[in-house]
């Protein structure tokens, strides 16, 4: 039984389609060239559309599951143009890119030659096709810290409410559940450099300080000294860790001055997943086995969405409820 991390499928959907044909089965099918403006509803209808297919794939449903607009990611978060006047032509999408201010809606529009195309709704209504125009409206450039809400929405999709709790009721024995610490007995520390300076850099740190928040928690950012200040920028509790294992000894020094369990994390997680699959013994000299396992677990919906929080709980209920000499160490498999 393993914990590991890894980009799951909802993810690689999510990432199809952003501004691209490759939906399309025909542009005859979908209204050919005629279909471009916002409010011309492809031919056969809206639900028969790429667009609509696209949006369904980027939640992971069937196209006759589609939850209603309000309730998809897409949808403004606060303060935006209402969704029921939305152009017809445009969909509440089901992802919502990193940095979005929370007053903006994300769409999927289906285009003329029969693909999509990725818009942002404002709340004046709107349509924007590229962030320089988001920008240009809001009169500033956009940072990670701008689609906070946005990603801590997506987070709490991913793992539910009470998923943690759940999980270590069903995962450990009745011994180990004993030794489960509260959340405040840990330190969270998180590992960086030289990312916060970025756009891309920004969405990796952000998607990581939100899974932590989501749970109660807020980590402590080790980082590089040129780069505190953008770290701070964000909202991000951060000191001057230097490099890595001077890092990582900090943070190990930290822990222990407050008495804590020292949780030391990459700044790269996409999200944490625990794997009920068998223990495996010689595996041979690469992953193969170990992948085609969790592949088939994955498949099976047996991949169980948790917060970093439960992940460290499990492995220190674990370490704790073991026998002498027990370990000190536990870590997840990447």
């Amino acid at each position: 039984q393993k914990v590991v991390k890894k980009v799951t499928k909802s993810l690689r959907q999510a990432k199809r389609g952003t501004n691209d044909t490759r939906t399309a089965a025909s542009a005859k099918a979908y209204g050919g060239a005629a279909v471009a403006s916002p409010w011309a509803v492809p031919k056969g209808g809206i639900k028969k559309s790429p667009a609509w297919q696209l949006v369904a794939d980027r939640i992971g449903v069937h196209p006759s599951k589609m939850p209603p607009p309000e309730k998809r990611l897409g949808a403004p978060i606060k303060g935006g143009y209402p969704i029921k006047k939305w152009p017809a032509n445009v969909l509440v999408d089901g992802e919502r890119v990193f940095w979005l201010p929370d007053n903006f809606g994300q769409g999927v529009k289906n285009t003329g030659p029969g693909g999509t195309y990725i818009v942002w709704v404002g709340p004046e209504g709107r349509i924007h096709y590229h962030r320089h125009e988001v920008e240009r409206d809001l009169g500033r450039p956009v940072t990670a810290l701008d689609g906070i809400n946005g990603l801590f929405k997506k987070v709490q999709a991913w793992v539910k409410p009470g998923a943690d709790a759940r999980f270590l009721a069903r995962k450990l024995s009745r011994a180990e559940r004993k030794h489960v610490p509260p959340a405040e007995d840990f330190h969270f520390a998180v590992v960086s450099a030289r990312r916060a300076d970025t756009l891309d850099g920004q969405q990796g740190v952000m998607l990581v300080e939100a899974q932590f928040r989501s749970a109660g928690v807020r980590p402590t950012w080790y980082v590089d000294a040129p780069s505190l200040a953008a770290y701070r920028a964000l909202s991000l509790d951060a000191k001057v860790g230097g490099k890595l294992t001077p890092a990582r000894n900090l943070a190990l020094e930290d822990a222990a001055k407050m008495g804590k369990l020292c949780v030391q994390v990459s700044d790269d997680i996409s999200l944490w997943e625990y794997y009920d699959i068998p223990k495996m013994e010689n595996c041979g000299n690469d992953f193969t086995q170990c992948n085609a396992a969790v592949r088939e677990a994955d498949d099976a919906g047996q991949a169980i969405a948790i917060s970093p929080v439960g992940a460290a709980q499990f492995m220190a209920a674990k370490m704790r409820a073991a026998v002498e000499p027990r370990p000190r160490l536990a870590g997840v498999f990447p």
